[in-house]
């Protein structure tokens, strides 16, 4: 029998160990407690949390019993985390001049990750160290509500947050193309016109975080990014 089921037999002994000393205490005690404390609908809610008490109790000293990870199985599971970092193919379409954009992010690998339980997208800033360089206007809260980038998620479709930010993680097998919308970034009300922001932007890619989960696995964070050429740089070439 291995060690850990041997913890586990022994919590379950003191479960019922406690639930029996107890049981035996409420008889042996039953004459000489003051009877309101005897009638049932009290007494076997006391015994039903003192055996929940015993139980956590039990199962803490199961963990705290549990070996430490020796660092050599730390390195084994860091590699085989990273063995198994989600692969996403990026691309995009656009139907004609519109400057409405769908993103397609493919599942492509890696072989031994056939699923993931959630995969979420945001859209971060170009810098992220971005704050107020003046007493004025910009301040923290006007730039905390830009969306730094020249496309943003199209806010209500996919779910996508009203900020244009994230949308919903949602699960996703290997082979299957997640779509997102996109559109162009808001103007902030400072910036001197529309022309100025979008010149601003106009050679910088859209770049992504893509945040997967998989049950028994630490999530992967990964960053990515896509050039998106605007209409006029399409109608241009």
């Amino acid at each position: 029998m291995g060690r850990k089921a041997s913890l586990v037999l022994w919590a379950v002994a003191d479960v019922i160990a406690g639930v029996v000393a107890v049981g035996l205490l409420i008889n042996v005690t039953s004459g000489l407690l003051p009877e309101p404390l005897t009638e049932p609908q009290v007494a076997w809610p006391a015994l039903l949390l003192v055996s929940a008490v015993v139980a956590a109790l039990a199962v803490r000293r199961i963990r705290q019993s549990e070996p430490p990870q020796s660092p050599n199985e730390a390195l084994e599971q860091q590699r085989r985390h990273d063995e198994l970092t989600p692969q996403f193919d990026i691309t995009y379409r656009r139907s004609g001049s519109s400057d409405v954009v769908t993103l397609c992010l493919a599942f492509v690998g890696p072989l031994g990750l056939d699923r993931l339980d959630s995969v979420e997208v945001a859209v971060r800033n170009d810098r992220p160290d971005r704050r107020p360089v003046t007493a004025g206007p910009p301040t923290a809260e006007d730039i905390a509500s830009v969306i730094w980038s020249p496309y943003r998620l199209r806010p209500g479709v996919d779910r996508a947050d009203r900020m244009g930010r994230c949308t919903p993680a949602v699960p996703l097998d290997r082979g299957e193309v997640l779509y997102r919308t996109l559109e162009l970034s808001l103007t902030p009300h400072w910036v001197p016109s529309q022309d100025f922001w979008r010149q601003q932007y106009a050679d910088q890619p859209v770049r992504l975080t893509l945040t997967c989960t998989r049950k028994d696995h630490s999530p992967w964070v990964l960053p990515m990014e896509i050039t998106i050429p605007s209409p006029a740089s399409n109608e241009a070439s």
